[in-house]
């Protein structure tokens, strides 16, 4: 009998499952009358991230809130107060570049029922990381975007992930992990109809962005559902709006009604995709 041999040692497999290893990317609408549901996602939030804490032990997040910038341009260069804005405006905050970069995450919401403050996140990144001593309050200060901004969310989303925001002197840099899996929120209570590009792009962008894996997104869209007989949202709507024909596109998402009175639900059952997908992605 021929001897073949040894048998080359290909070395131990990659580790399956993500660990815990998570990357959250928020895109809020802030159109003027987004206020009540920024307040459900902000008093929904704590109980995301606990669920998110039972199934994973070693928990390794980054958290960011990307686009839809509140500003108020009748407000830009005022000193000590604004009168077309709210008496918190930021009037004389140092604003660096990436404040006004679109999709770049958000650390000085600005305009009307915005935070209207630096968020000083540890670190010093425009995201949230693991190690946060005020996780549910530094949260609340990057997602409380206002009502003065726009409802382009899937652009901020898109831009987000460019290599330009995520290069080394780029505004996200590190903020998107290889070998973590990638969790999109997308909410807004109207459909994107002014994002550039049709779902398949915005599909196409998302998937580059991890190397064409599809198993390592997980997206969660809230918006309006009139589009089905048995939505909670009003009046009807005759057609498919792109967000749920972008839904449609992802190999791993929800589509939930923004028209709920309660998003725990939402944020739960996007809890459950997750799981299933940190035990199939195999980082690359």
């Amino acid at each position: 009998v021929p001897d073949a041999g040894m048998t080359p040692d290909a070395g131990p497999p990659p580790p399956p499952g993500c660990k815990g290893k998570i990357d959250i990317l928020f895109s809020i609408s802030a159109q003027a009358n987004m206020w009540d549901e920024q307040e459900q996602i902000k008093a929904s939030f704590p109980g995301f991230l606990a669920t998110i804490q039972q199934e994973f032990a070693d928990f390794d997040y980054h958290i960011m809130v990307a686009g839809a910038h509140g500003r108020i341009l009748a407000c830009d260069g005022c000193k000590n107060s604004c009168p077309e804005g709210p008496p918190d405006y930021p009037c004389g905050a140092p604003i660096d570049i990436c404040d006004d970069k679109l999709g770049a995450g958000i650390t000085l919401p600005r305009g009307w029922n915005a935070s209207n403050e630096r968020c000083n996140l540890y670190g010093g990144r425009r995201y949230i990381v693991k190690g946060e001593p005020d996780l549910a309050g530094a949260f609340t200060c990057v997602a409380s975007v206002g009502t003065s901004g726009h409802n382009a969310v899937v652009r901020e989303i898109v831009h987000a992930l460019t290599p330009d925001n995520l290069a080394p002197d780029g505004c996200n840099w590190q903020f998107l992990r290889k070998d973590a899996l990638l969790v999109i929120v997308a909410i807004t209570d109207v459909d994107d109809e002014v994002s550039e590009d049709q779902p398949p792009d915005w599909t196409q962008a998302v998937l580059d962005a991890k190397g064409g894996d599809g198993e390592s997104v997980v997206l969660l869209v809230v918006a309006p559902d009139n589009d089905i007989g048995w939505g909670l949202c009003k009046p009807p709507l005759p057609y498919k709006p792109r967000l749920r024909a972008w839904v449609d596109l992802m190999p791993h998402a929800l589509f939930r009604s923004i028209c709920s009175p309660d998003y725990a639900p939402h944020f739960a059952e996007a809890v459950d995709l997750i799981k299933q997908q940190c035990e199939v992605f195999i980082p690359q």
